[in-house]
């Protein structure tokens, strides 16, 4: 019979023990990676020029500030106070049925890169294919069709993305993780920047800048816009199936959530808006197609590429950095069920990796061989999915938890920004019913599938 003073000893032990990030810049850039990922990079663009353009930037910021990036405090502080995976981290909450939401919760990351390791090795091809001109030389749409039409070869590419994923997962937290993504992020922003420079300055810019960053405010009258922005503004941040969770379980006490998820959020939209500023204002100045969906960057683009000057290199440069974002991405999805399973069953972290890794390569062989299957496993996960575990940690700690505790016992104490009784109102009131309505019309819309 254990007693409670010999429990206290043992918890604080295992607090002791657990692995910390070596750095705040290292957290912030691994959290910012997490973050940017494909929803900055790859789905921002298109999904801007689906919804008005500067209509829906403008939508998106709006939400970003209002319901994401408070939601994305909430969690992180979460995270930082279990000082565990979201099994055990959510039955401290909720009791033995929060470790039933604990256990679907890493679920949604462990579905999502089964598709999502297939658009990684897409981007991982193309960085190839700019190296041999062979995407510069052919017709983008024909030969995008013909690269997807070859099974054997995306799935190759897509085991690549899946290796390197599970190398940085091996090396942990301080050792693979926060290692490869303070170099990485820093230097994709500054192929952002180079890149942003390079489209600023084509000749005849101003259209397309002018679509981009003025709204038509009639937009702003259609729902399904605000809905769209809501999704992205969710997708982007990282908000729901415990990646902020999960990262913030690693935090030392001190650490300050509120300015480093403000910081973290300032430079994802950062990051989002530059996107779009070097992919939609080039698309409108050659006259090419904006409405071609997830197909943007690797049928559309291209063609931009072609008629800009040095294309090779610009096309190279924008794979990389694509690639930067979409392979810190997929290593925070990964981590969420790895740091699941080690928190709430003890294994080792190779066998861990090792057997998350073999998992996901089997789900990644539908998501490869049948383009229909990928297109709807997508929804599930990355929509339904996605928006079902976001609503349960937001109730969860909003309402089961207490918006007031989580203000005043996780994140005023060692915040230099002290958050009053306006974020407790933001979280119940405002957050949580946008978040059930979002999930209504996920669960209507996957009825169609």
């Amino acid at each position: 019979m254990i007693d409670e003073k010999t429990e206290l000893v043992i918890n604080n032990c295992e607090t002791e023990q657990r692995e910390v990030w070596g750095s705040r810049f290292g957290y912030m850039m691994a959290t910012l990676g997490m973050a940017i990922g494909l929803g900055a990079m790859w789905r921002f663009p298109y999904v801007v020029a689906m919804n008005g353009g500067g209509a829906f930037v403008f939508a998106y910021i709006i939400i970003s500030l209002l319901i994401a990036v408070p939601g994305a405090i909430a969690e992180v502080s979460f995270g930082k106070w279990a000082r565990t995976g979201p099994v055990d981290a959510f039955q401290k909450i909720l009791g033995k049925g929060g470790k039933v939401i604990g256990s679907i919760v890493p679920l949604v990351p462990l579905g999502m890169n089964m598709y999502y390791l297939v658009i990684v090795g897409w981007v991982l091809a193309y960085i190839f294919f700019t190296i041999t001109g062979s995407c510069m030389n052919t017709e983008s749409v024909a030969f995008f069709a013909e690269f997807i039409g070859n099974r054997w070869g995306q799935f190759a590419w897509a085991m690549l993305a899946l290796a390197l994923t599970a190398i940085a997962c091996l090396g942990g937290i301080k050792g693979g993780i926060e290692k490869i993504c303070k170099y990485m992020l820093p230097l994709l922003y500054i192929i952002l920047i180079v890149l942003l420079i390079r489209v600023l300055t084509l000749p005849g810019i101003v259209k397309g800048i002018e679509y981009y960053t003025i709204p038509d405010w009639k937009q702003l009258l259609k729902p399904e816009l605000w809905v769209a922005a809501l999704g992205m503004s969710l997708f982007a941040m990282g908000l729901g199936p415990a990646f902020l969770l999960t990262y913030g379980s690693y935090l030392p006490e001190k650490a300050d959530c509120t300015l480093d998820i403000l910081t973290v959020a300032i430079w994802n939209i950062l990051g989002c808006l530059m996107s779009g500023f070097i992919i939609i204002p080039s698309v409108i100045l050659y006259n090419l197609d904006l409405d071609t969906g997830p197909s943007l960057v690797f049928t559309v683009l291209p063609k931009v590429f072609k008629q800009m000057p040095g294309s090779s290199l610009t096309a190279f440069a924008f794979f990389v950095a694509l690639f930067f974002a979409a392979y810190s991405s997929g290593i925070a999805i990964m981590e969420v069920p790895v740091t699941a399973i080690i928190d709430s069953l003890g294994w080792e972290r190779k066998k861990t990796v090792l057997t998350i890794s073999l998992i996901t390569a089997i789900g990644i062989v539908p998501c490869v061989w049948s383009d229909t299957f990928l297109l709807k496993f997508d929804y599930i996960t990355s929509n339904l999915g996605y928006t079902l575990a976001t609503t349960l940690v937001i109730i969860s700690l909003a309402w089961f938890y207490g918006a007031e505790k989580v203000r005043e016992e996780w994140l005023n104490p060692t915040s230099e920004i002290k958050l009053g009784p306006w974020y407790d109102f933001l979280l119940k009131y405002i957050t949580t019913p946008v978040l059930i309505y979002l999930l209504y019309e996920a669960i209507k819309a996957a009825r169609n599938l």
